[in-house]
């Protein structure tokens, strides 16, 4: 199983950051993979929402909410794919501090083929999938400074 940790601090309230999470179409202002996304949920919000990303020349995938603590944090996996991963999941959590915002996400995956994935992961996969999780926090961080001022 691979495991990931990232944190980064943005100037914005906690709950202005939480609104962008929860809003799950918002993800393709900040996550440089994501060309468009919509709900495919009925549901907007909370465990179960649901929400459909075109990646461009990388396919579509469909993500869900599997648990929220409103204002908090929020866990998504990915339900629907075609990539050679058994399961993708993050919480990401949010604490605010003197108006800025640390944000914390703990990603887990586990890759496909057995020991040959194991292996990928260990040479390649874990290092590729850090670096896009960073360029992801670093967007969103990038536009909430771009778009909102909040001094």
């Amino acid at each position: 199983m691979g495991e990931l940790y990232h944190s980064i601090e943005i100037e914005a309230p906690k709950a202005f950051v939480y609104a962008l999470l929860s809003n799950l179409e918002s993800v393709a202002d900040y996550n440089p993979l994501v060309e468009h996304a919509r709900y495919v949920s009925e549901k907007l919000t909370g465990p179960g929402a649901s929400r459909e990303c075109s990646l461009g020349k990388h396919g579509i995938v469909r993500e869900r909410v599997i648990d929220s603590v409103e204002g908090f944090s929020i866990s998504m996996e990915v339900f629907e794919h075609k990539w050679p991963i058994e399961y993708f999941r993050w919480t990401t959590t949010l604490e605010e501090m003197a108006g800025k915002t640390n944000l914390t996400q703990f990603t887990e995956y586990q890759l496909k083929f057995g020991i040959l994935g194991y292996i990928m992961d260990k040479l390649i996969v874990n290092r590729i999938m850090a670096k896009q999780i960073e360029n992801i926090l670093t967007g969103m961080r990038s536009h909430i400074s771009k778009h909102c001022n909040f001094s």
